[in-house]
């Protein structure tokens, strides 16, 4: 029998007012999307070692942390059980949302394509986590390449063979030789 694979969400910090509500932190905000109330999700030390909850809601407090409900959970005893805890997803749900969807973490040891050139820039081995987009750092041949990862310049992910295919933005390899040059 298939186990399924589960993705931490945040973990749970204390309870919120006396209804059952508490705060989570280190929420991993690429997987905010596929939250949705009435969910089931699991909360536990480790997926492996959870319990069940229906999500009633997740709501941003402020931009480190949010409140969470779940239809099992009615008071701040109850939710306060919980703390340290963490909240995982199904993958499946992901992947039934989104195919090519893939987390940070799925990114690292990619290859990266122009698909221009139709040539290999390199692989990624390291993501930063920006406001406005993330920025993949590609090692190639001459130096890492810091790479803009907006929708506009990705083409296609292949998930299963770790290829990605993009569009290189004009003047980007310059980036690399000018930072190269100033060493």
């Amino acid at each position: 029998m298939k186990t399924s694979e589960h993705v931490l969400i945040g973990r749970i910090n204390k309870s919120k007012g006396l209804s059952g509500d508490f705060t989570v932190r280190e929420v991993s905000r690429e997987l905010l999307q596929f939250v949705k109330n009435g969910m089931a999700l699991k909360v536990g030390f480790s997926a492996s070692f959870s319990k069940t909850f229906t999500l009633r809601y997740f709501l941003e407090d402020n931009p480190q942390q949010f409140v969470v409900s779940f239809n099992e959970i009615n008071s701040a005893e109850q939710a306060n059980s919980l703390a340290e805890q963490g909240i995982f997803m199904d993958k499946s749900t992901i992947e039934a949302t989104d195919k090519n969807f893939m987390l940070t973490n799925d990114l690292i040891g990619c290859s990266v394509y122009d698909i221009k050139a139709k040539t290999l820039i390199g692989k990624i081995i390291e993501v930063l986590e920006l406001p406005a987009n993330n920025v993949w750092i590609i090692k190639t041949e001459n130096g890492d390449l810091p790479f803009p990862a907006a929708d506009e310049f990705i083409k296609k992910i292949m998930k299963r063979q770790k290829r990605i295919e993009v569009y290189m933005p004009p003047g980007i390899m310059e980036i690399l030789h000018n930072y190269v040059k100033m060493e």
